[in-house]
C-alpha cells in the first residue's frame, strides 16, 4: 500500500527479498525482518523493539473499524471515528488471503463502534446520500487521483466518461503518494511528478472558471 517510491531502497521490497531468499532459515528470516524496523526512510531511529501502539480514546482495540488496521494514537483514533460513522468498510480477509480469515460482521462492527463513539450514529449511506457518489454523470469538479501500487485503487474511480471530472493515475503512485510525501521529492518517479503537473494545471482552470462565473452571477 505504501510501497512508494518504488525501488529497492523501500523496507517493503527488502522485507520481501529476505523471505524469498531460500538461504536463509526460517529463524535468519524473522531475525532480518526485526533489523527492518524503524527504517531511515521513514526518518526514524530504530526503536528497541516492535511497539504496537493502538488508537487513542475509549475501548481502543488491535481489530478495529478498518479491518486493515486504522493505525495508532490520535490518527488511529480519526480514522476510526471516520470508519464508525459515514466511512463503513466494507472488507473482510477470505480464506486465500495472506492474513488470517475474518468475514465482516455487521454485527460485531455496530457493537464496536457504540463502545468507541457512544451516541454517534452510524450513517453509512451519508455520503452517498449527501454527494451523490453513487451517479457521478451530473457532478462536476472532481479530480481523482489514484496510486495504482495503492490495493485500495481497484475500488476507486479509475476512468469516468463525465468530461466535468478529472481522473489521473499514477503507475508507480501508492496510498497518498500523491498528497503526503514531501513534493517536490526528488525521488519522485516521472508518471507522478507529471501527475503533480497536470492536477495543478486542471485544478487551476476549474478555479479560473469559478471566478469567472462568480463576476458573472455577481
Amino acid at each position: 500500500m505504501a510501497y512508494y517510491p518504488p525501488g529497492p531502497q523501500t523496507a517493503l521490497e527488502k522485507a520481501c527479498h529476505i523471505f524469498q531468499d531460500p538461504k536463509h532459515s526460517p529463524l535468519k528470516k524473522i531475525s532480518k525482518f526485526y533489523d527492518l524496523r524503524g527504517e531511515v526512510e521513514y526518518g526514524e531511529d530504530k526503536p528497541e523493539c516492535l511497539a504496537l501502539e493502538l488508537p487513542s480514546g475509549p475501548n481502543a482495540r488491535i481489530r478495529s473499524a478498518d479491518s486493515s488496521g486504522s493505525g495508532g494514537g490520535f490518527n488511529g483514533e480519526a480514522w476510526e471515528f471516520q470508519c464508525c460513522t459515514e466511512l463503513i468498510v466494507h472488507a473482510s480477509y477470505s480464506n486465500e488471503s495472506m492474513f488470517i480469515p475474518r468475514p465482516y460482521d455487521a454485527e460485531w462492527l455496530t457493537h464496536h463502534c457504540q463502545q468507541r463513539f457512544g451516541g454517534v450514529p452510524m450513517k453509512p449511506y451519508g455520503m452517498v446520500n449527501a454527494w451523490g457518489f453513487d451517479d457521478l454523470s451530473q457532478a462536476s469538479r472532481i479530480l481523482f487521483t489514484n496510486g495504482l501500487r495503492d490495493g485500495w485503487s481497484t475500488s476507486s474511480i479509475l476512468h469516468t466518461d463525465n468530461p466535468n471530472l478529472a481522473v489521473i493515475n499514477l503507475p508507480n503512485g501508492a496510498h497518498h503518494s500523491d498528497l503526503v510525501m514531501h513534493w517536490p521529492n526528488k525521488a519522485d518517479t516521472d508518471d507522478v511528478v507529471e501527475g503533480h503537473e497536470q492536477a495543478l494545471v486542471i485544478l487551476r482552470e476549474w478555479l479560473d472558471e469559478v471566478k469567472e462565473e462568480s463576476k458573472i452571477n455577481a
